[in-house]
């Protein structure tokens, strides 16, 4: 499920957010607080 937003920023013009929600089939991912984006993302692809 992917929602799309437009919100007006002000002196930057439009910008677009894409927020997406993911179900895993786990408790949780193991991973620090800390970790990177990137780092939450491969950890993600590879627990569906």
């Amino acid at each position: 499920m992917e929602k799309r937003q437009r919100v007006l920023a002000l002196g930057s013009g439009r910008h677009n957010y894409f927020i997406g929600v993911h179900a895993l089939d786990v408790e949780t991912l193991g991973i620090d607080k800390e970790a990177t984006p990137a780092f939450l993302g491969f950890n993600k692809e590879h627990n569906q």
